[in-house]
């Protein structure tokens, strides 16, 4: 299958929307009392508990796979409308194999892979952004 939409990780969203990253930033700053926090940091995804036809999605799940339900909706919330877009895009070419993965035999696994989990946190985050675009009357 060829895909067209760009998946974009952390480094291209800083590319691309430096302002959202600094607003991104902030809240991370606001949200830890840690004071090591001082940015979002992209996470570490290992490539072996990811499916192979799913691992091209690695960036940009490590960007939206937040666990947190509250910062995961800040980023939501926080990104323009454009980026919501390409986020929203890039899930309706994906969504069906990822959620392939999600509904199948690990779904069951009590103790789900870190990558699982991430995934499941970047198809609720995808979602979020769907809601987010509807709210906005896009």
């Amino acid at each position: 299958m060829i895909r067209s939409t760009p998946i974009l990780g952390e480094k291209e969203i800083r590319e691309k929307f430096p302002n959202y990253m600094q607003r991104v930033n902030e809240t991370y700053r606001d949200t830890f009392v840690d004071d090591r926090v001082t940015a979002k940091t992209e996470k570490r995804i290992d490539p072996c508990n990811v499916p192979e036809n799913l691992r091209l999605l690695i960036p940009a799940v490590a960007f939206w796979g937040e666990s947190d339900d509250g910062l995961r909706c800040d980023l939501v919330e926080l990104a323009p409308t454009e980026l919501l877009l390409e986020v929203v895009n890039m899930y309706d070419e994906w969504g069906e194999e990822v959620d392939e993965w999600l509904c199948g035999p690990e779904s069951e696994n009590t103790e789900a892979s870190d990558e699982f989990i991430d995934f499941c946190a970047f198809s609720i985050a995808c979602d979020n952004a769907c809601t987010e675009l509807m709210i906005r009357e896009v």
